[in-house]
């Protein structure tokens, strides 16, 4: 504007100046013309002429600061001379990066690695993709000054927002061209007028400037589409494109997830800190407070940089009150919005760029009580044909307003944006015919949960079965438990009898797939409901299972309360085979509790009932279970007892007897009394016999630490002989298991050290109690396993040497001719 102002206004002078020095000649004569008067009219309307000769060759320059200045560049393209580049490289228009960076140290490595143009991959393009404030920007800002601080960009930086999401200031590709052009310090004059010239020309340029060692790092920010963005790639240098779509770009492609709990809470304390001199350090003194606010925020920066900003303006305010303010999800996008910024009008940008079907389903899938849902649910709530459902979801997905789940065809929502689909939902509830929808979806999970259940409970799919098989059944019930959790509690509130109907089926898969967050919410309603209906079967049962979920989950006190309900209950109705299952959980839950004084007390019932019962196996589970909170808790002799039982029953049963004897094996090992070297032999015996009737490497490597055990009892107690004979047979066991390697060891030759070992520790025994023959002897064997084996170390080399020591000892007391120590000694 300055420079066509200046252009007509020295024009315009020197039209005036001459034309009124030609009439004043004309009427006055020149030979009568004042010399004066026409020297100054002259001088004017050659100022005139220079001003307007200058104002054609102003050129519009970047603001440049002032410890940034260079000399200036020109540079010209060929075949048009009137294409002069006066601006200053390099380039100095990037907007500053924020000190409060951080959080994001992968995702900039990675960024910097594709810009570098040393890299042996390099991507020519780059697109940033996320949700509406989740950093995208800023990442690429932080990237941007790295390269040009590293030198990679000597021609500088171009960057431009589309305004992709706007419709009102949208930057259509031959806009933004002419603003690059004219950023290039290019004449306006010199700048084509149609959209395709324009377009050339600016690749021409960056081409050239590339040519001449400038290259320049184009950023496209807030792209809607490809089409928009395609028209603005050269075919030279990098360029960083962001968008909240997954654009289809021939580039690399990377997706900026929300920060974690840690990142957020660090980038809260950080901003806080900078804006007060590190004065103010309330998320460092309430940490908890810091992470709930975090989480509440979803980890979006967006949010993040809002809460800093009301924490800001309010520095007195603790972090606890802020937290308990957004709490409440109604209010929480009002709450998030500080001057300018707010959570809300960033994702009304990206809700306004869908068209109607996705808009309506977008709004729709906030009646799903679930944060996840399916392919199928998205065709439920929109009635559009299944492909079409499909269709919508990945574009809603490509927007970034929903996320891929953990498996295909699942999505979920972060939980602003799904905040912000409930504003939505409510305000187009009537249009949209919420109210059915939701109905129609609850029912559709209970039907279908019904018919899963059928399946599973016959086996058999029929015709017209909405699954294939049992398998297909449970896997769909896993996928949407907490749908059907939801449904459940939803339909079935006020209907007590259908919710213990439905919380009987589906309560001990929750409770099997370890979903107790759900089984006991939906427990507690149904637990409630059967005290309702004054159903004590019903409060028996849900009140075992509740309490069994709720110890489970770490609230041992209430699961003890609750079991001790459903044992008198069960009682109470005569249910014996319920109430003995019921002691077994209740012992489980008083060892969680520390109450170990009644866990005894508690399993001896049960054994006793279940065999008043009669029941044989259920009697071997409760022994197991009896016998391994003995073991924990010392009592071996006891543990013995229980496992020595259950081994009965199993052995009369006529059931594989190996588990129960692993645990008596177990039970027996920790037992015995060191000081009673007969005792232990008996139950070294015992062990012997078991570990063979088993026949596994770990029963007979038990055996192992046994017979150590009993010959170290016996040396204590002046039984050599005995001893020698119980670490033989430990060293010949070492060796059979050595020999089978029937499991992966990291070092092949362990078990033959350690026999070697307890050969040597037997023959030093033996030569200190003069028993010399024979420790020569297993010296001598233990010098032969080692040089079998398939390594030496400096451990097997002591060993041999001790060995060789022993063996000189033996000669020099029995004078042993055939033995000849400088033979052993090479």
């Amino acid at each position: 504007m300055r420079r066509r102002l200046i252009r007509v206004f020295g024009g315009v002078t020197f039209v005036v100046s001459m034309a009124g020095l030609g009439v004043y000649l004309a009427a006055t004569g020149l030979d009568r013309a004042d010399k004066l008067a026409s020297v100054v009219s002259l001088f004017v309307s050659l100022v005139g002429l220079a001003l307007a000769i200058n104002g054609h060759g102003t050129t519009r320059r970047l603001h440049v600061p002032d410890d940034q200045e260079q000399p200036t560049e020109r540079s010209r393209v060929p075949g048009d001379e009137e294409t002069i580049l006066t601006a200053k490289f390099p380039l100095a228009g990037l907007p500053a990066r924020t000190e409060s960076f951080t959080g994001r140290e992968t995702e900039l490595e990675s960024l910097l690695r594709l810009l570098d143009p040393s890299a042996v991959e390099p991507a020519r393009v780059t697109v940033i993709a996320g949700l509406a404030g989740v950093g995208k920007t800023e990442l690429v800002l932080q990237a941007a000054h790295e390269s040009l601080a590293r030198g990679w960009f000597p021609g500088g930086v171009l960057m431009t927002d589309l305004h992709g999401y706007d419709e009102a200031r949208r930057v259509a590709a031959p806009h933004a061209a002419d603003d690059f052009l004219r950023s290039l310090g290019l004449a306006p004059a010199s700048i084509p007028a149609t959209d395709e010239a324009r377009l050339r020309l600016y690749r021409e340029q960056l081409g050239k400037l590339a040519d001449d060692g400038k290259q320049i790092l184009l950023i496209i920010d807030n792209a809607v589409s490809a089409g928009q963005v395609e028209p603005l790639l050269p075919g030279v240098g990098r360029t960083v494109v962001t968008s909240r779509h997954t654009l289809n770009l021939a580039a690399r492609h990377l997706t900026l997830n929300v920060l974690d709990d840690e990142a957020g809470v660090d980038m809260l304390d950080l901003r806080l800190r900078l804006a007060t001199g590190s004065r103010d350090l309330r998320a460092r003194e309430d940490p908890q407070a810091a992470g709930d606010l975090v989480r509440l925020c979803g980890g979006l920066p967006l949010a993040l940089h809002i809460l800093t900003g009301l924490l800001m303006a309010a520095p007195a305010k603790p972090l606890r009150v802020l937290a308990d303010e957004l709490a409440a999800e109604l209010g929480r996008l009002d709450r998030l919005r500080f001057e300018e910024r707010s959570v809300r009008a960033a994702f009304e940008l990206s809700y306004r760029g869908l068209q109607a079907e996705q808009a309506r389903l977008f709004r729709l899938l906030t009646v799903d009580p679930s944060p996840e849902f399916s392919n199928e649910t998205a065709t439920l709530i929109s009635r559009l044909p299944a492909e079409a459902a499909r269709q919508a979801v990945e574009e809603l997905h490509r927007a970034h307003l929903i996320e891929s789940a953990a498996s295909y065809g699942r999505w979920h929502m972060h939980d602003l944006v799904r905040l912000y689909s409930e504003e939505l939902g409510r305000t187009h509830a009537k249009g949209d015919r919420r109210a059915v929808v939701r109905q129609r979806l609850l029912r559709h999970y209970l039907v279908t949960m019904e018919t899963a259940f059928s399946l599973i409970d016959e086996n058999r799919a029929t015709a017209n079965s909405r699954f294939r098989d049992a398998d297909e059944a449970r896997n769909w019930l896993r996928a949407e438990h907490q749908n059907i959790t939801a449904a459940v509690l939803t339909i079935a509130r006020d209907r007590p009898g259908e919710l213990l109907r439905h919380a009987r089926l589906l309560a001990p898969l929750l409770h099997d797939e370890r979903r107790l967050d759900s089984c006991i919410a939906l427990l507690v309603p149904a637990e409630r409901a059967a005290r309702l209906l004054n159903d004590t079967g019903a409060q028996a049962w849900s009140s075992r299972l509740l309490g069994t979920a709720l110890s489970e989950s770490g609230r041992v006190a209430e699961g003890v309360e609750f079991l001790e309900t459903a044992v008198r209950l069960y009682r109470q109705n005569g249910e014996r085979e319920h109430e003995a299952a019921g002691l077994v959980a209740l012992a489980r839950a008083l060892h969680a509790a520390g109450q170990q004084d009644r866990v005894a007390e508690t399993y001896r019932s049960a054994v006793d009932l279940a065999k008043t019962l009669g029941d044989r196996r259920f009697l071997s589970d409760v022994l197991e279970r009896f016998g391994s909170w003995l073991v924990v808790e010392g009592r071996t002799a006891e543990a013995v007892v229980a496992f020595r039982d259950r081994l009965r029953l199993v052995l009369d049963l006529g059931e594989d007897s190996r588990v129960p004897t692993r645990d008596l094996i177990m039970a027996l090992s920790a037992s015995g009394d060191d000081d009673d070297p007969h005792q232990l032999a008996t139950v070294t015996d015992e062990l012997l016999q078991l570990a063979q009737h088993v026949g596994d490497d770990m029963s007979r490597l038990e055996t192992v630490y046994f017979l150590l055990r009993l010959a170290e009892s016996l040396r204590e107690h002046g039984f050599i002989m005995q001893a020698a004979d119980a670490y033989h047979r430990a060293s010949s066991t070492y060796q059979e298991l050595d020999a089978q390697r029937s499991w992966v060891q990291e070092d092949p030759g362990d078990f033959i050290r350690l026999a070697a070992f307890q050969l040597m520790i037997c023959a030093t025994m033996l030569a200190k109690a003069r028993e010399f023959q024979q420790a020569a002897d297993d010296a001598r064997e233990a010098i032969h396993l080692l040089k079998g084996a398939s390594y030496q170390d400096f451990q097997d080399k002591l060993l041999r040497r001790s060995a060789r020591i022993v063996i000189i000892r033996a000669w020099a007391h029995l004078r042993i001719k055939a033995i000849r120590p400088r033979n052993l000694l090479r």
